[in-house]
């Protein structure tokens, strides 16, 4: 599962590669939207149900792991992935039968190693989340490589790396914040907010976007 920009900038190619390489076959799926939107969701799960897939791997940003998410849910749940948003079906729990691999090419909301994920909904125009309490939907191996964010753009460096910063400023200033979060949140803000600094202006800086994919987890 990835997107046409993943596709772009070779990503994808050095993922599907390798696992033709190990004498895998492979079920492409590439035409992930900015939002992990349902309809596309479903499409896919059909897809992958279809051809008895028997693993998923995402290689991508947030929307991409968001859908591999969203599909892998469906695999043993068939139907839409609308049946399982929360808080519809908050008490819901999604059987996994295939596993799940995620690997991010973009450092921000960090969605290739949480548990959740984010559907939007395009018949109702609304996000909703899915997930399990079981962590049935969240990947069985992540694999984060700063080096396969070295092609995203400044813009859009800028943008994700405002993901991780809110993110981290949320845990430390929310209500359910505690002192663990806090000594977390207050030692890797310098790192992160310099480092998005430096890979804004020179994005082949690996050290930087080091620290960003790792600021993205906590």
């Amino acid at each position: 599962v990835y997107d046409q920009g993943v596709k772009a900038v070779g990503n994808a190619d050095k993922v599907l590669d390798s696992i033709r390489a190990a004498g895998i076959e492979c079920i492409e799926f590439d035409h992930v939207a900015s939002d992990a939107a349902a309809s596309i969701v479903d499409e896919a799960a059909e897809i992958a149900r279809a051809n008895q897939v028997d693993s998923i791997v995402a290689v991508g940003g947030g929307s991409v792991c968001d859908t591999a998410k969203a599909v892998n849910a469906l695999m043993a749940n068939p139907g839409s992935i609308r049946r399982l948003f929360i808080p519809e079906n908050k008490n819901h729990q999604i059987q996994s039968t295939v596993k799940l691999f995620t690997v991010e090419t973009m450092a921000g909301t960090s969605s290739g190693v949480s548990r959740g994920g984010m559907v939007y909904d395009d018949i109702n125009r609304k996000k909703y989340s899915i997930g399990d309490p079981e962590r049935n939907t969240a990947a069985f191996t992540a694999f984060v490589d700063p080096e396969l964010t070295l092609t995203v753009p400044p813009w859009l460096t800028a943008w994700t790396g405002g993901d991780i910063l809110a993110h981290i400023l949320e845990s430390y200033t929310g209500i359910n914040s505690n002192p663990w979060a806090e000594i977390r949140a207050e030692g890797i803000v310098p790192h992160v907010y310099e480092s998005l600094k430096a890979a804004v202006k020179d994005g082949s800086d690996i050290e930087a976007r080091s620290w960003l994919h790792f600021g993205s987890m906590i």
